[in-house]
């Protein structure tokens, strides 16, 4: 038997309330409204509106005024009609998920949704976690798409909450909602963050599988101030002896020749900044036609050039642990993401 306690936990609440969401509304890429998903309830006005029918009803029967019990009424009837018409104005609207295009860590992205409406509904708006929202002033029966902003805020294999749609059309004394699951997750990638990084050839020993990357075949061209990420190996020691500044070894590599992208060693806040970094060199060196290998700590993406590599490598990456998670949280989240792909 719940306690009290837990009763009373708002956590305890909204995983309740999720629960019983999942059974009655789960999720689907396309759902028609009925009244088996449209939730209403009077809003302020309409609470206002009932009492002052029952003041008018009590005070004409208290004085045996036909004229003012006539008046509550046709007030409660307009109340009535109201509940129908804000019933009717989300019932057989269709919804369906639409594709998702890139998306970065941070950014703020509209997520295209499909609808249409058996009869034309008017002034609806659509919001996830009733944040920032769009109105739809009408809704024709004509399909069109509408764009709900969603803020991506951590990266990885994202499940959009659900999307909430209210309208409280014609009077407003009445609010008819529904939360609606259109199954539409997303992958929201590490926000790129430009920047020197790593990287390495293999050589035709290496291909196969055996040994590690040899960065034998870089030029050298200059020097840069150290930031976090950078590689120690490439730090100019004789010049931080010399000048006490840290910096690092830029190297060229030849146009055309396989690269590899290396993740370093470091953990916390630098290893994010990595990870950002690594995202911006894989859309970097693959728009400019450079075969790209990704080398993560159990994860090894061979060189290629192709557009479905530089999408695979940047799953990989938005994929890692996040700072902030345990190893079994990692694991969990990592074993979500498998089971949606």
């Amino acid at each position: 038997m719940m306690s009290g306690g837990r009763f009373f936990n708002t956590q305890a609440r909204q995983q309740l309330l999720q629960r019983w969401l999942n059974k009655r509304l789960p999720a689907a890429n396309h759902i028609t409204l009925n009244h088996h998903s449209i939730f209403i309830l009077p809003t302020f006005q309409g609470l206002l509106w009932v009492i002052m029918v029952l003041l008018l009803y009590l005070f004409g029967t208290n004085y045996q005024n036909n004229l003012i019990i006539g008046l509550g009424i046709l007030m409660l009837g307009l109340f009535v009609t109201s509940i129908l018409l804000c019933y009717r104005n989300l019932a057989g609207i269709d919804l369906s998920a639409r594709p998702i295009g890139e998306v970065y860590q941070g950014n703020t992205l509209g997520i295209a949704i499909g609808l249409s409406a058996r009869q034309t509904s008017y002034h609806l708006q659509l919001s996830y976690h009733n944040k920032q929202s769009v109105t739809l002033a009408q809704l024709t029966t004509d399909s069109q798409d509408v764009y709900v902003p969603f803020n991506a805020v951590r990266r990885g294999f994202i499940e959009p909450p659900r999307l909430t749609l209210v309208s409280a059309f014609p009077l407003g004394l009445c609010r008819a909602w529904t939360y609606v699951n259109l199954a539409n997750p997303l992958w929201v990638f590490a926000a790129p963050i430009a920047s020197t990084l790593l990287s390495a050839q293999f050589t035709p020993d290496n291909q196969t599988g055996k040994g590690a990357p040899q960065t034998g075949a870089d030029e050298f061209i200059g020097l840069k101030n150290y930031v976090v990420g950078d590689a120690l190996n490439r730090v100019a020691w004789k010049q931080w002896a010399q000048k006490n500044t840290m910096q690092v070894k830029q190297f060229h590599q030849p146009q055309g020749l396989p690269q590899w992208l290396i993740l370093p060693e470091v953990y916390g806040a630098a290893r994010e900044l990595a990870i950002s970094q690594l995202t911006f060199k894989v859309n970097e060196l693959i728009a400019q036609g450079i075969s790209v290998g990704l080398a993560l700590p159990r994860q090894r993406l061979p060189p290629d050039d192709s557009e479905a590599h530089r999408l695979r490598c940047l799953q990989a990456l938005a994929a890692l642990p996040l700072a902030t998670e345990t190893s079994a949280e990692a694991a969990t989240r990592l074993k979500d993401n498998g089971r949606h792909e």
